[in-house]
């Protein structure tokens, strides 16, 4: 991949995007090869209030398996009350007659014998799924003013490393010492039961109802969380962004949430040394803030490679993180990239609250999306629902189902079917693209709480776990249309439909 960057961040950029192709022995079931952005677009929670990667797309410049070079953009737009950004009513297609090497010489003219409207196009284009209607050439991209990024330490994990490292001072080590000694005497394990619980709903709600602790939704907004947010006992982050620290304010919410909680009646000073031990400013280290998540990225590989690492990417090169894997995932019939609905996790009810509560100190978050991803669409992407009223997506929940087991996923899939919006028709899908499993788990069609056996029942395709029926029928129409001998296929692709 070629990006292309201008000085300024107000710019335009194009990047020129290879997405990989050829027979089905070639295709490998990995985000890296089903394209980030065709697959909608995660981030590491800016999306929560700029969008999704395709919510930025200006004009998309492919190849389609008709061998027509196509420019398709958005040329009308209405503003509604009900989206942030304008919502798409007309798309233009241009198609270059003169297909040379030199581009000076394209020819772009509006396009007569397309065999799919250009709404469609871009439409299928943007979270459809990578390497499926055609090969893309170059993205015109939105960028938005950089702010300063900063990162948030928390759990137990992060005052256990710093430990370890000796740079503890006597009043902080004493702290640390006894919280693991009252976890320690406890042989029950409720207190660090009740720790971990209080701590994964303080994160859950600080994301997705601040208003519950007293945060603004400014700076619930501004952060992000990644796979490890939920881990009392780990090491893991918020990335926040702004030039103004949220640290104050969350650590203030914590501070009331632990000292007014079930654990603070049971032993009143491991609630309050909890609040000085669990989140912490990693500027306070001298940790950043960085003027960009590319040097979160290069300080984060730096990490992994320590000295090696200027050996292995020249200083002007941001590295892949995660870095890029080249064989299938190894776990068969796995519920891998699933989406917790946003309406889930600002919850009240208490056995809802349980069943986060379950998922996340098992199998954790991953992209965190919710905020204001729900309204930032502009209408003519297929993204699926579920993605776009998740609040967590891509969790990996079969640990949480190997440990409780399958009535946990009965209480998930009730949760889903409860939140599906009422504009959803058949079954709504509950899974995001980029993440699945290359033997992904699917759903019974006669009963959809319930896992299926595809040698024995008649199950839910994959697609129609991300996309849902509907959507995925009108994706699988414009799929006949521009690929009817389904010449790009792979594992997860649309398929094209019958008609």
């Amino acid at each position: 991949m070629l990006v292309l960057l201008g000085k300024s961040v107000k710019c335009l950029f194009y990047m020129l995007t290879y997405e990989l192709f050829a027979s089905h022995v070639l295709f490998l079931y990995l985000p890296l090869f089903r394209g980030w952005l065709s697959g909608g677009g995660l981030s590491a929670g800016f999306e929560r209030e700029y969008g999704l990667g395709v919510d930025q797309i200006l004009e998309f410049e492919v190849a389609l398996p008709s061998g027509h070079h196509v420019r398709v953009f958005p040329t009308k737009w209405d503003d509604t009350e009900d989206f942030i950004t304008p919502q798409t009513t007309k798309v233009t297609a241009l198609c270059n007659s003169n297909i040379v090497a030199n581009e000076d010489d394209w020819d772009w003219h509006s396009c007569t014998d397309l065999s799919v409207s250009p709404e469609d196009l871009w439409m299928a284009l943007r979270g459809g799924g990578g390497g499926t209607y055609g090969i893309t050439l170059s993205v015109k991209y939105q960028l938005f003013e950089q702010n300063p990024i900063q990162t948030i330490m928390l759990g137990l994990g992060v005052i256990s490393l710093v430990n370890q490292t000796g740079a503890l001072d006597d009043k902080e080590k004493k702290a640390y010492e006894t919280i693991v000694a009252k976890f320690k005497a406890d042989k029950t394990g409720a207190l660090r039961e009740e720790a971990r619980r209080t701590f994964i709903l303080f994160v859950v709600d600080f994301l997705f109802a601040p208003e519950k602790l007293g945060v603004s939704k400014e700076t619930s907004l501004s952060c992000g969380a990644n796979p490890a947010s939920y881990e009392f006992d780990g090491a893991g982050s918020l990335l926040c962004w702004g030039t103004e620290s949220a640290f104050p304010e969350i650590l203030s919410a914590w501070n009331r949430t632990i000292n007014d909680s079930e654990l603070a009646k049971k032993d009143p000073e491991l609630a309050d040394l909890l609040s000085k031990c669990i989140f912490f400013d990693a500027a306070s280290y001298g940790l950043g803030p960085v003027l960009s998540y590319a040097e979160v990225q290069i300080s984060a590989t730096r990490l992994i490679f320590g000295k090696k690492y200027d050996d292995l990417y020249p200083t002007d090169a941001i590295p892949d993180t995660p870095l890029a894997g080249f064989t299938p995932p190894t776990i068969p019939k796995a519920y891998s990239s699933i989406n917790l609905p946003l309406a889930l996790l600002e919850s009240d009810d208490e056995s809802e609250r349980e069943l986060l509560f379950k998922v996340l100190e098992t199998s954790g978050g991953n992209h965190g999306t919710g905020g204001n991803l729900a309204r930032l669409g502009d209408g003519m992407d297929s993204v699926s629902p579920s993605e776009r009223r998740s609040g967590q997506s891509s969790v990996f929940l079969q640990s949480t189902i190997d440990k409780y087991g399958d009535d946990i996923l009965n209480d998930y899939l009730a949760a889903v079917y409860k939140y599906t919006s009422d504009e959803v028709d058949g079954f709504p899908g509950f899974s995001e693209y980029n993440h699945m499993c290359s033997e992904y788990s699917t759903v019974s069609k006669t009963n959809w709480t319930e896992s299926c056996d595809p040698e024995e029942d008649d199950c839910f395709s994959a697609q129609e776990l991300v996309w849902g029926e509907d959507l995925y029928a009108k994706l699988q129409d414009i799929k006949a249309a521009v690929d009817p001998d389904n010449l790009l296929d792979c594992y997860q692709c649309v398929k094209p439909s019958n008609k």
